[in-house]
Parts: structure tokens; C-alpha cells; sequence
């Protein structure tokens, strides 16, 4: 019975460092996929928060381009189906973005074969641009 319990304390320790160190890593990708969009712009994440099966959050994003633009948004969220990406290698999320003094909602949907099909629909609401 002692050997049960040690092996699910060590599976249980392993599950929370993986879930831990996951999250260093999903900041280092998205910024280099958004330094990628934004050629030549400083971008910052201050955070994240992952719900594995259905939820990937961004805080405090910043996008910088010295005279050009300085983009930022409070909270970047996606809502997605992970069974939709293993069954139907399509990506079905719904975002959220609190930024420019308002708020962008939308649904995206990308098609993961070789074709990569995208839908992005999106909705600008109270948005200040005058602090673009």
C-alpha cells in the first residue's frame, strides 16, 4: 500500500512541475510568433493562465514599434475545443481582448491541413483609437 501511495506522490509532483514549466513556454512561443507578425516590434507578456482541455489566457501584451504603434491589451483570452483539434484538426476558438480603452470579441476557426482555411469573425466595441 506504501508503494502506491509514493508512486502517486511522485506522479502527482511530476504532473505539477510539467504543468508549472509549461506555462515559460507558451509565453516564449507566442512572442516570438508576434515578434513575427510585427517585424521589427518589441513585444512583452507579463503572464499566462492555461486550462489544459479548454482555455489559454495572455496578460499585460504589449506590442511596440518605436514612432510607429504601441499596442496593448490587459487580457488576450482563448476558448477552445481540444477534441476539435485532435478529431477535426480544426482550431474553434472564441477570443477576447481587452484593449484600446474597449473590448474585441470573435470566433476563430483555422483549418489545420494544408489548405490552412481560416474564419475570423470579430466585433470592436468601445474601442479608443485615438490612443493607437
Amino acid at each position: 500500500m506504501k508503494r502506491i501511495i509514493y508512486i502517486l506522490i511522485a506522479f502527482l509532483s511530476l504532473i505539477f512541475i510539467a504543468l508549472a514549466s509549461i506555462k515559460p513556454i507558451i509565453i516564449s512561443v507566442t512572442k516570438k510568433q508576434m515578434e513575427n507578425v510585427f517585424i521589427g516590434s518589441k513585444v512583452s507578456i507579463a503572464g499566462c493562465s492555461l486550462k489544459l482541455l479548454k482555455q489559454l489566457t495572455l496578460f499585460d501584451i504589449n506590442v511596440k514599434k518605436a514612432n510607429v504603434y504601441n499596442l496593448n491589451a490587459k487580457e488576450i483570452r482563448f476558448d477552445y475545443d481540444i477534441f476539435s483539434i485532435i478529431r477535426e484538426k480544426t482550431l474553434k476558438s472564441y477570443l477576447t481582448a481587452q484593449t484600446l480603452g474597449g473590448r474585441i470579441e470573435g470566433n476563430v476557426r483555422l483549418k489545420m491541413d494544408k489548405g490552412r482555411q481560416y474564419l475570423i469573425e470579430l466585433k470592436f466595441i468601445n474601442l479608443d483609437l485615438d490612443t493607437f
